[in-house]
């Protein structure tokens, strides 16, 4: 695999292997494109009783509903998901990475918490939004604003075609314009 290039994303997005809506010119870096904080989030309560992967009510029951923002506050030691501002679509012999914003880093912010991934033909059969995993590890609180430069997207180019894309293989997160609370009960159902 490599990394691509600021000329080699530009002619992907001319043949439209990479999707990115709204596109913004000024957002594109060297080897990455800069994506924007959307104005939704969800944020889970605080609680003793663990939460059950396998269970769908005990994941939609430890988070509040979502909220729409302009600014919001994410206090020290706090998770929340959010969106990106952009719905992406990534070609079947490509694949995404979610990194950080240097800057955002620098003041104790994490928008992955692990899963940095965005699978070769995600968003294919209709652009997504990302589901970021914000975390605070800062002790003092953040402010984050909507449309706000949150994160970078950079892409890796598959030697070997896979198959089945990810719309097609599990799909699951495909289609999302909001954040996404987890599926792995859907994916990796088990039998109760």
């Amino acid at each position: 695999m490599s990394l691509l290039s600021i000329q080699q994303i530009e002619k992907a997005i001319e043949e439209r292997h990479i999707v990115v809506l709204p596109f913004a010119r000024s957002f594109v870096r060297p080897s990455t494109i800069i994506l924007r904080l959307g104005s939704e989030l969800v944020r889970f309560r605080p609680g003793i009783e663990p939460i059950d992967p396998y269970n769908q009510k005990s994941i939609e029951g430890n988070a509040l509903e979502k909220e729409s923002f302009q600014k919001t506050i994410i206090p020290p030691a706090s998770f929340v998901l959010a969106s990106t501002l952009e719905s992406v679509s990534v070609a079947q012999h490509l694949v995404g990475i979610i990194s950080n914003l240097s800057h955002l880093a620098r003041l104790g912010l994490s928008v992955h918490h692990g899963s940095f991934l965005v699978h070769a033909g995600f968003g294919q059969i209709s652009p997504s939004s990302l589901t970021l995993e914000i975390y605070n590890h800062n002790p003092a609180p953040l402010i984050l604003y909507a449309g706000m430069p949150i994160c970078h997207l950079g892409f890796l180019r598959m030697e070997n075609l896979f198959g089945d894309s990810y719309d097609e293989q599990v799909g699951i997160y495909s289609g999302q314009q909001e954040p996404q609370l987890s599926l792995y009960y859907k994916e990796f159902f088990k039998e109760q």
